[in-house]
């Protein structure tokens, strides 16, 4: 009697783990567009290809990880505003002096819980 399995085995070289605490290879290949943009990107910041494309990478795992950790995507993001987004999430806003332009104070958003942001409770 055999077994047989529908999954396809996948082509290439096997992965292998990073090293810990060390910087591993990743070979991409990308649009033109997108070569374009970290080139410009790393020339203007001053740093290599590789670091620039790396720091974009973290910055949109990070982006993903916050939406999901609000539990949101962005097209719900778009559909209403952001500050309807963390109001209903329990965040609440801070007002906090600029001092740059005292008329015009800077908004905070303090999670649930944080000491010291409690709601009013006020229904308009």
């Amino acid at each position: 009697m055999t077994t047989t399995t529908t999954t396809t085995k996948r082509r290439g070289r096997p992965f292998k783990a990073p090293k810990a605490g060390k910087r591993a290879p990743l070979s991409l290949i990308v649009r033109a567009e997108v070569k374009a943009l970290v080139d410009e990107r790393a020339k203007a910041s001053g740093r290599t290809q590789s670091q620039e494309a790396e720091i974009m990478i973290e910055r949109c795992l990070t982006y993903d990880q916050t939406l999901e950790a609000m539990q949101t995507t962005l097209a719900d993001m778009q559909k209403d505003s952001v500050e309807a987004t963390l109001r209903r999430l329990g965040y609440t806003p801070m007002r906090v002096p600029n001092e740059g332009q005292p008329d015009r104070p800077w908004k905070l958003w303090a999670e649930p819980g944080y000491p010291g942001a409690g709601r009013s409770g006020f229904v308009p």
